[in-house]
């Protein structure tokens, strides 16, 4: 019980704090921003041993009564001011905003709609032309997917779409996401040197779980969180400001400890150049924290596929900010950037070509075009070879045995690359210093890796002693970690995995109710119909019925049928990502486009994770505030008076 009292004193901690210092504001919006943030807060960090469900079960009352809270604010703001123009009172901020009428309501336009509201009718469909209901309301025990919970989510996306529209709000949540991440992780650091105070599983000092029920759903949290770090950074760095300075920065937070430790009157922050190396600052810590916690004491193999796309992804738009010319140039070149990190992925990480010598020809026939279709688009050596370090970098991060040190590196030389370079040195010597810059680049990265990936290469052919001798000298070290367990990510592909025998039972039971599958939250009531003879063996004759498929794709055509499979995958996710490419490309100089990409690429680390993981409360709830922010970014436009900052090269 103590324990939750201190997580409700963190949630109301914020929400008082953001409802107090936001006095320009009504009150009825305080109450939407405060329990805006109270969800957001409450996902990582509220769990307690009084209900049977220990995570879920709370995090779900966090999430709903937020959700209840704002719909009753928002009703209220409209029946007071009798509102009769735009539903949600927002700003038209671009003069080729369009403005969506639905049966007399009007709203700005997001671009999701008609896609949303055919999930919507869809999953309705599924709830009720199925064999399991009426599970499908609530779903099935411990999960509750049903199409309660499906509805909670759209209107978690569309309330953090629509209602996060100013500045300071979004400074408020970016803060509290970090920092609520931060003391999740700091419980984990904890938990993972046998301090705990409830004895949830064996032995949580193996891989951790801190506040969110399993490791592989933890580590998928805070990861999910790293993207967003890079974007805030990049931004802090990109406005205009004075020259950043650790000394006068640190000085000013020993001034306001001491002033606060001696009850002394604290100052306001309010010089612009202080908040922001305190932002830079707060992000660096969280960024540490939340890697050693979510990649090292997790350790999810799931979470580092994720986290592999979202790095290269990430990194890949952040420098194609200052190449790009046009949408349709910035569309072609992402498609060819996916080609070719989906080959080194296959190669590298699943080791596809082990499966047969016809699939080894094609997949290394494929990487070749893939090249060379790389280079013809971009016709610069330079940015081939940019290319091919960003992707090699993500995809030898897990493995690497400085990892924190790489990826504090890499985000140096990148905003190096993708600010210094134009403004600071002389046009004549712009190309070859950017080429030495990137050889020196890929080698900094590549040089301290090659111990760690000779190491995982080789082990297997080692003899028995030396083996032996390896796994006691470094069995401790997160590299060997990363080297142990991502071997049995080609496991899934090569071996019999009890996944394996999950996906096989999952396209069978498609097969049987394609059009609308068997309704949202059934997986547990109906895997026995097509449970394969297999699967208890390979699962250790622990668990006959899993809840989930271990894969979100297949989950989806399951329940919701090829229809919701094609609604959802192939309409709704490319329809936003659509819109965050078009916006990046009409807004590439604009610091906010970094905020865009690093929100993205939180987006990204969930679609990654999913190939072999499942959405929980915890993660599939900041997926769509990750992608309810993005868009109210690209529709609100809360930076629109930020000047360009980012120069073109």
């Amino acid at each position: 019980m103590g324990i939750l009292l201190v997580e409700i004193t963190i949630l109301l901690t914020i929400a008082f704090f953001y409802f107090y210092t936001q006095k320009q504001i009504s009150v009825l919006d305080r109450i939407i921003g405060a329990s805006m943030l109270v969800i957001a807060t409450g996902l990582p960090i509220i769990f307690t041993s009084i209900t049977r469900s220990v995570f879920e079960v709370t995090k779900l009352l966090v999430m709903r009564l937020g959700l209840i809270a704002i719909i009753t604010a928002w009703l209220s703001k409209l029946i007071i001011e009798q509102r009769k123009s735009l539903l949600f009172n927002e700003e038209i901020t671009l003069p080729d905003q369009k403005i969506f009428n639905f049966s007399g309501l009007k709203w700005i336009q997001t671009g999701i709609e008609w896609p949303l509201l055919a999930w919507i009718i869809s999953n309705i469909l599924s709830t009720f032309i199925t064999p399991a209901w009426p599970i499908t309301i609530i779903g099935a025990y411990d999960r509750w997917e049903g199409i309660y919970l499906v509805m909670n989510y759209i209107l978690l996306l569309w309330i953090f779409t629509k209602f996060s529209q100013k500045r300071q709000f979004f400074y408020w949540m970016f803060g509290s996401l970090l920092i609520t991440a931060c003391l999740s992780s700091i419980y984990g650091i904890f938990q993972s040197r046998g301090i705990d105070f409830m004895r949830w599983s064996v032995d949580p000092t193996a891989r951790v779980f801190a506040s969110i029920n399993n490791p592989v759903h933890f580590s998928a949290y805070v990861i999910m969180l790293v993207p967003l770090t890079y974007g805030w950074i990049l931004f802090l760095l990109s406005t205009k400001a004075k020259e950043f300075s650790f000394r006068s920065t640190l000085k000013e937070i020993f001034i306001l400890l001491k002033n606060s430790l001696n009850n002394k009157k604290i100052p306001q922050i309010s010089d612009p150049e202080l908040r922001k190396n305190l932002g830079i600052i707060i992000a660096f810590i969280s960024m540490i924290i939340i890697l050693y916690t979510g990649n090292v004491l997790s350790y999810g193999r799931a979470t580092w596929v994720g986290f592999i796309i979202s790095t290269s992804y990430v990194f890949y738009l952040i420098t194609r900010l200052n190449n790009t010319k046009n949408f349709t140039t910035l569309l072609l070149d992402f498609l060819s950037f996916t080609m070719l990190l989906a080959f080194f992925i296959l190669i590298f990480i699943f080791k596809a070509y082990l499966l047969s010598k016809t699939l080894n020809i094609l997949i290394f026939s494929g990487i070749t075009i893939a090249i060379i279709f790389n280079f013809l688009l971009t016709k610069d050596i330079k940015n081939l070879l940019l290319r091919l370090t960003i992707i090699f970098y993500g995809v030898q991060l897990p493995f690497s045995t400085v990892g924190i040190v790489s990826i504090l590196w890499i985000l140096l030389c990148l905003v190096i690359y993708a600010k210094l370079t134009p403004q600071y040195i002389p046009q004549k010597n712009i190309q070859k210093y950017q080429l030495y810059l990137l050889i020196t680049f890929f080698l900094t990265v590549c040089i301290p890796s090659l111990p760690t990936i000779y190491q995982a290469e080789t082990y297997k052919f080692s003899n028995w002693f030396g083996a032996k001798f390896k796994t006691q000298v470094v069995e401790n070290t997160a590299s060997t970690t990363a080297i142990f367990q991502t071997e049995r990510f080609s496991s899934q592909l090569l071996g019999g995995a009890a996944r394996l025998s999950m996906w096989k039972s999952g396209l069978v039971w498609v097969n049987t109710y394609p059009i609308f599958g068997t309704g949202p939250g059934t997986i547990k009531e109906m895997y026995p119909v097509f449970r394969r003879s297999d699967y208890g063996r390979l699962e250790g004759g622990q668990n006959f019925t899993p809840d989930k498929l271990h894969n979100e794709y297949i989950n989806v055509m399951a329940t919701n049928g090829y229809t919701g499979f094609i609604i959802y995958f192939l309409w709704l996710i490319p329809a936003f990502f659509w819109i965050v490419i078009s916006t990046i490309s009409k807004n590439r100089n604009a610091p906010s486009s970094y905020l865009i990409i690093g929100l993205l690429g939180g987006c990204f680390v969930y679609w990654g994770q999913t190939l072999f993981n499942f959405g929980v409360v915890a993660t599939k709830g900041l997926f769509y505030i990750l992608m309810g922010l993005t868009l109210a970014i690209t529709i609100h436009n809360p930076w629109k008076d930020f000047p360009d900052t980012i120069k073109n090269s």
